[in-house]
């Protein structure tokens, strides 16, 4: 289960939200998520749990073309987010309302060497994996944990999400996710025909088509940006330095809340938690 998954789920949507009325577009798709039940014993669980977890919806026999003998627990209260629309409206919003004017591009070897005077009052440290490469900063234990996502087409395919171990999301216009690899000892961007191979493998179990009605159009690899306990790192790290990082795999879905704890941290003082706090592991 996602960690405290309501409180992230309601920040987000009204931040989104927020954000999809000030640029005048559509990036929070609603999109139910279908769980193959591997066996009884978890359909059982499921059915318990979701009477305590509003989450957690109904069992369900498997909807046509889906391989799941057990049922498909249902999560009707999921979506995605189209990231790449919302940057490059969030761009253009900056370019024409001005703000952008007020960036300066300043190289961080010439930063650290001048001391940092650049009559900033406050710097956050938003680099992700790049992080490791500062050994003043090895303290914070960011890690990067490669995966591989697929951009498969066809003509037809699941109404929802579907989740085996790996997920197949609907996008629009007869295209389809489907992710995601885990490598935790390869920081390499470069793709692999092998991880291609063991995303159709392993989503053939559960939905056959992907073999016979889908063609792969894209092959992607990023670094996620992970904590050793899975959690945010965020909060000051020096005289008006802060850093925001540590998003993993949930970065769309926990950032807008860590954001706002931040800011309200460097303008109020009001404390992080320590679940969160860059000086953790220190």
């Amino acid at each position: 289960p996602t960690w405290d998954a309501e409180v992230h789920l309601e920040t987000m949507r009204e931040t989104i939200g927020a954000m999809e009325v000030l640029l005048g577009i559509t990036v929070l798709h609603p999109t139910p998520m279908w769980k193959v039940l591997p066996n009884a014993e978890v359909a059982v669980d499921w059915r318990v749990k979701a009477q305590t977890n509003p989450m957690m919806g109904p069992v369900i026999p498997a909807p046509e073309g889906v391989m799941a003998p057990h049922g498909i627990g249902v999560v009707e209260d999921a979506g995605w987010v189209n990231l790449p629309l919302l940057l490059d409206a969030w761009r253009l919003h900056l370019q024409r309302s001005d703000v952008d004017a007020n960036f300066v591009a300043v190289d961080l070897a010439d930063f650290e060497a001048s001391g940092g005077v650049h009559d900033f009052d406050v710097r956050v440290d938003c680099r992700g994996v790049a992080v490791r490469e500062d050994t003043g900063l090895a303290h914070l234990e960011v890690a990067a944990y490669q995966g591989e996502v697929l951009t498969l087409k066809g003509a037809a395919g699941p109404d929802a999400t579907l989740n085996c171990g790996k997920w197949l999301l609907p996008v629009g216009g007869g295209l389809f996710k489907l992710g995601a690899s885990y490598d935790w000892n390869n920081d390499a961007l470069e793709i692999s025909a092998a991880v291609r191979e063991t995303l159709l493998e392993k989503m053939e179990v559960a939905w056959p088509a992907v073999r016979t009605d889908f063609e792969v159009v894209a092959h992607s690899v990023g670094l996620r940006p992970v904590a050793r306990d899975r959690r945010p790192v965020v909060g000051q790290i020096g005289p008006g330095r802060y850093v925001f990082n540590g998003l993993g795999t949930r970065g769309v879905l926990i950032a807008p809340r860590w954001a706002a704890a931040l800011l309200d941290n460097i303008l109020t003082g009001t404390p992080l938690p320590r679940t969160v706090q860059a000086g953790r592991f220190a």
